[in-house]
């Protein structure tokens, strides 16, 4: 790209945190999820516009979320003591 033009990376696809949390738990053998508190307004939030990368760089999204949270997950559980579900 050019030279200090900025370009959002990431996925056009909005996801809230909950979503994310039952599919992280689900990928990653877990237990469950609890979600607390009050749900968050649907408008407030954040998807990147990623129109710039794909038409200058023809970078589109290559990894979809599923598989980049079980690489993830694998990674950190190689390379963790930690343990994860």
């Amino acid at each position: 790209g050019a030279v200090a033009r900025p370009y959002n990376v990431g996925s056009d696809v909005a996801v809230t945190i909950e979503q994310l949390a039952h599919r992280v738990d689900h990928i990653v053998g877990g237990s469950g999820v609890l979600i607390e508190g009050a749900p968050s307004d649907p408008a407030d939030r954040y998807v990147p516009d990623i129109g710039r990368l794909n038409r200058e760089l023809q970078c589109p999204p290559e990894v979809a979320l599923d598989a980049a949270v079980a690489r993830t997950a694998g990674w950190y559980r190689a390379n963790s003591s930690r343990s994860v579900p």
